[in-house]
C-alpha cells in the first residue's frame, strides 16, 4: 500500500513540475509579446519594408545610369578639345608639306585661323567620320554575343568588360595623339579595335 501511495505522489509530482514548466513557457511568450495586437505586425512590416531598400533595385539602376550619364557628357565635352587636337595636327603635317614660302616646319606654332584651309578641314572631316564608322562596328557585331554571354554570368562582369574596353579605347588614342609624329592620325581609325573587349558603349548601355 505504502509503495502504491509512493507512485501516486511521484506521478502527481511529475504532473505538477510539468504544469509548471508550461506555465513558464506561457509567461516568457506573453512577455514577448507586444502590448497591442497590431504591433508585431507593425514591426514585420517595418523590417520588410526597410531592409529591401539597402538592396533597391531602382536606386541601383539610378545610380548606373547617373554614371552613365557623367561617362557621356564627360565623352561629349572632350569632343571639340579633341576635334582642335585633330586639327592642330593636320594643320602641322600639311604647312610641313608644303614648299617655299609657306613651308612650316612641325615644331612651328600655327595660328589657329591658317587651319580653316580647304585640305586640312577636308582631311579632319575624313578622320573624324571614320572614328564614327568604326565606333560603331564593334557594337553591331558584338552586342548578341555579349547579351548571351550576360545572360550566363550576369550583367554586372559584362558590364565591368565593356566599361575596360572603351577605357582602353580611349588610352589608344591619346597615345596616338601624344606621338602624333611617329604615328599618322587616320590610326585612330583601328582605335575601336579595343572594343572587342567589351563590345563598346552599346553594350554598355544595354546593359544598364
Amino acid at each position: 500500500m505504502t509503495v502504491v501511495l509512493a507512485r501516486v505522489d511521484e506521478t502527481q509530482l511529475q504532473a505538477a513540475v510539468t504544469e509548471l514548466d508550461g506555465m513558464a513557457h506561457h509567461d516568457e511568450s506573453t512577455e514577448n509579446e507586444p502590448l497591442l495586437p497590431g504591433s508585431r505586425q507593425r514591426q514585420r512590416k517595418l523590417s520588410v519594408s526597410v531592409l529591401p531598400t539597402l538592396h533597391n533595385p531602382r536606386l541601383i539602376i539610378a545610380l548606373l545610369t547617373g554614371v552613365m550619364f557623367l561617362v557621356n557628357f564627360g565623352a561629349y565635352m572632350m569632343t571639340m578639345p579633341s576635334y582642335r587636337i585633330y586639327e592642330d595636327i593636320i594643320c602641322r603635317h600639311y604647312y610641313d608639306s608644303l614648299s617655299g614660302p609657306l613651308h612650316l616646319s612641325l615644331d612651328t606654332p600655327i595660328e589657329e585661323e591658317l587651319c580653316k584651309v580647304g585640305p586640312v578641314q577636308a582631311e579632319l572631316a575624313t578622320v573624324i567620320g571614320g572614328i564614327f564608322v568604326a565606333s560603331s562596328i564593334p557594337g553591331l557585331v558584338l552586342s548578341m554575343p555579349y547579351g548571351i554571354l550576360a545572360d550566363r554570368i550576369g550583367r554586372k562582369p559584362v558590364f565591368l568588360i565593356s566599361v575596360i574596353g572603351i577605357e582602353l579605347t580611349e588610352l589608344l588614342g591619346l597615345v596616338i595623339c601624344w606621338w602624333w609624329r611617329a604615328f599618322p592620325l587616320r590610326l585612330l581609325w583601328a582605335t575601336p579595335i579595343m572594343q572587342i573587349i567589351g563590345g563598346g558603349s552599346a553594350v554598355t548601355s544595354a546593359m544598364l
